[in-house]
Parts: structure tokens; C-alpha cells; sequence
């Protein structure tokens, strides 16, 4: 057993090193660290228009949809991964299928904000790229912005009328003239 400053380590003949310092700590020189491939990219929260509650906590969000209001146009994303080795360095890519056209360059932000969306249906992908150069799996979270009334196909049968009538209204003044 050697001593190097206050700490104590010992070889047991094997490619075992213990060293016992504020702790215990072990070190095998044959162990190989396969770092997990099966790691996910996961939407923690979703939150609209500024409200104080989420639509979503944790989970992937695959297969769910969610119907907001034509108001309802703001809405924020929380995201973070299943893999836990340098957590800092992870960095995500997203993309809003039914907005953008590919996916947003790779950052370490956690989340990512759209506003003034149009009306339509949305889906947010994510995915995660480890310090190890691996991707996670392709989380996803699906919602639609409703039409607003003035833009529904009966309001356009409104306008018709209404149109309609300005010109036959029209038509008939210009008559009695």
C-alpha cells in the first residue's frame, strides 16, 4: 500500500486499483464502456400562450394531439434526454413539421419558443446527440391551431351572401334612378 497525499492505494496484482481518499474509488483498466444506443430525447413540458399550466409533463409525446384555439398561437417546448453522461454537452435539433422546412441546427438550449403560428396541424420532433456522436429516437408531439370563425367555410358563405346582396342592393338603386 502507497500513500500520495492523505490518500491510500492499493494494487491487488489485477488491473484493480482502489484508492481511498474522501471516498472509496475504483478503477478497472479491462473494464470497456459501451455507452447506451437506446437513449431517448424526451418532451418534458408543454405550455401555451404563457399559461401557467402544461398540456404535457415528461413522457416522449408520441401519439398525442392536442386542439388549441385559434388564440392559442404562442406555445413554448421543455426538452431533455435519457442519457446521462456529460448532461451539459447534449445537444438537441428540433423541427416543427407544418412550419419549417428542416430541422434547426444542433444547440445545447433545452428549449425552444414559436409565435404567431397560423392556423393548421403541427408536429414538434426532437431528437438528442450525445457526446459520443449518437442519436436518440425521434420524440414527437402533435397539435392543430383551430380555424378561426372569420376564415371557416360558412363564414365564406356568409361573405357570398352578403356580397349577394350589396349588388343586388345596388343594382336595385341604380334602377330607381
Amino acid at each position: 500500500i502507497e500513500s500520495h497525499n492523505s490518500e491510500y492505494v492499493t494494487d491487488l496484482g489485477s488491473n484493480d486499483i482502489w484508492i481511498a481518499g474522501s471516498g472509496i474509488r475504483h478503477y478497472d483498466h479491462d473494464f470497456k464502456f459501451e455507452p447506451s444506443k437506446n437513449f431517448k430525447a424526451q418532451i418534458r413540458s408543454v405550455k401555451v400562450s404563457n399559461k401557467n399550466d402544461s398540456l404535457l409533463y415528461g413522457g416522449n409525446g408520441k401519439a398525442l394531439s392536442v386542439a388549441l384555439k385559434p388564440t392559442e398561437n404562442a406555445i413554448s417546448f421543455t426538452y431533455t434526454s435519457t442519457f446521462f453522461d456529460a448532461i451539459e454537452s447534449i445537444e438537441y435539433q428540433s423541427y416543427l413539421e407544418g412550419s419549417e422546412d428542416t430541422w434547426a441546427p444542433w444547440t445545447l438550449e433545452t428549449d425552444r419558443n414559436y409565435t404567431n403560428l397560423p392556423h393548421g396541424t403541427y408536429t414538434f420532433k426532437l431528437r438528442a446527440r450525445n457526446i459520443y456522436g449518437e442519436l436518440s429516437e425521434v420524440s414527437e408531439y402533435s397539435f392543430t391551431i383551430s380555424t378561426p370563425w372569420y376564415l371557416t367555410w360558412w363564414a365564406y358563405v356568409v361573405y357570398g351572401l352578403l356580397a349577394m346582396l350589396l349588388i343586388w342592393a345596388a343594382i336595385r338603386l341604380n334602377a330607381r334612378k
